[in-house]
């Protein structure tokens, strides 16, 4: 996938993904930046960045675009946060439901110069609908590691999506992977953990049409894989919107 929102840029004697930079002079995980005819770029590592990842092992759709509203939970690393915020630019909103205390000061950082980044207090006895978020959103981004907080998320916030919105999922497979090196210890350590995916589908299906499922242990360029434990699901929200 390559296009005006995603950038391929030289770094060293290879092409990496890049997003244009939205604060120039500004990383936030010690990515490298490059200049090209004045413009900045950041690199999207898909190594750090499960969504970058996503991308290489062939994304057909994404559906991150200018001026869209996007809630981000459990992504708190920075990276996907950083680059999502650049592809919607400055009048779109990143929402990041903050529930880990110990990522605050680095949200703070990352919210203060990025102006499109509001971080969210995920408060049980708070409805979000009377906070920061007030209108439907485009896009929901779940990448949680514990698969049934990972279903609370999606009962907790799917609902603020538009009708035909996107829900894009990170999911942890499995939490004791197979330490062989040989192809059968291998193709068992990709096998493992699908059974509780496949699960977790077929609890979407009655709210969402999935789109693609993609393994990110796998990097098809013969390098370590990119997240072995991870699979990544895109999903087209299809409940009515209300307020239509």
């Amino acid at each position: 996938m390559k296009e005006s929102r995603i950038f391929q840029v030289k770094i060293g004697n290879e092409e990496q993904l890049a997003t244009k930079n939205l604060v120039k002079g500004t990383e936030m995980y010690k990515e490298k930046i490059v200049t090209v005819n004045g413009e900045e770029f950041l690199e999207w590592n898909p190594y750090s960045c499960k969504l970058a990842a996503a991308i290489r092992n062939g994304l057909q759709i994404l559906p991150i675009m200018k001026n869209f509203r996007i809630i981000c939970v459990g992504a708190t690393d920075g990276s996907t946060i950083s680059h999502i915020s650049d592809i919607v630019g400055s009048k779109g909103s990143v929402f990041v439901i903050d529930s880990n205390k110990n990522k605050k000061s680095f949200l703070n950082k990352l919210a203060a110069s990025h102006k499109n980044i509001i971080s969210v207090s995920d408060n049980p006895h708070e409805q979000l609908y009377s906070t920061s978020i007030t209108e439907k959103i485009d896009v929901l981004y779940v990448d949680i590691p514990q698969l049934d907080q990972t279903e609370l998320a999606i009962q907790k916030y799917g609902s603020l999506l538009k009708t035909r919105g996107f829900l894009m999922l990170a999911a942890k497979k499995d939490d004791n992977p197979i330490l062989e090196n040989d192809v059968v210890g291998w193709l068992a350590e990709q096998r493992a953990g699908l059974n509780k995916i496949r699960v977790l589908i077929n609890k979407l299906k009655p709210q969402f049409q999935v789109l693609q499922e993609i393994n990110l242990g796998l990097n098809y360029t013969m390098k370590p894989p990119f997240h072995k434990s991870h699979v990544f699901i895109l999903a087209q929200y299809l409940q009515k919107d209300n307020d239509c």
